[in-house]
């Protein structure tokens, strides 16, 4: 279930990428809906600000989203040969986490943005010990809140 839960992220990258692929065929947005993944969504959508480029983004998108596919696959085989050789005192699981970190932070192009990741990692660093984990959803909750919140204040 928090499996389930923590992937429902894709259905607001699906959302947030609607508008940018609606000249896109039914096929090509099949493809690019089978490469979507954290990464390939934030760098892909680093070309979102640039109004000149904006009909190219499905494009980059789709460039960067294979790259990454295809990195992914041949760093899997890498570790069904190798991994076994690597010493667990090098701890490589902490490499994801600063992969995320390092994609986030050039996408905190904004207060809102800020504040909502600030708010989700603190929340995630509190609710660390919490069963199943939840503190990993609620971060996600609490971020998302906070960036709502944050938005509609700067409405006012």
């Amino acid at each position: 279930l928090t499996v389930w839960i923590i992937n429902l992220r894709h259905i607001l990258y699906s959302a947030s990428l609607a508008s940018h692929l609606a000249g896109v065929s039914r096929p090509w947005q099949g493809l690019m809906a089978y490469l979507l993944t954290d990464m390939a969504y934030i760098i892909g959508m680093s070309m979102d600000g640039d109004r000149h480029r904006r009909d190219e983004l499905p494009w980059f998108f789709l460039g960067a989203a294979a790259t990454i596919w295809v990195v992914y696959q041949l760093a899997n085989l890498l570790g069904i040969y190798l991994g076994s050789g690597v010493p667990a005192a090098w701890s490589l699981e902490f490499i994801a986490t600063l992969a995320f970190i390092t994609l986030l932070i050039p996408a905190l192009v904004d207060r809102c943005l800020v504040i909502a990741a600030l708010v989700g990692g603190v929340t995630a660093v509190l609710g660390a010990a919490l069963p199943y984990n939840l503190g990993l959803l609620l971060a996600a909750l609490a971020g998302i809140l906070a960036g709502v919140l944050a938005e509609e204040v700067r409405r006012g």
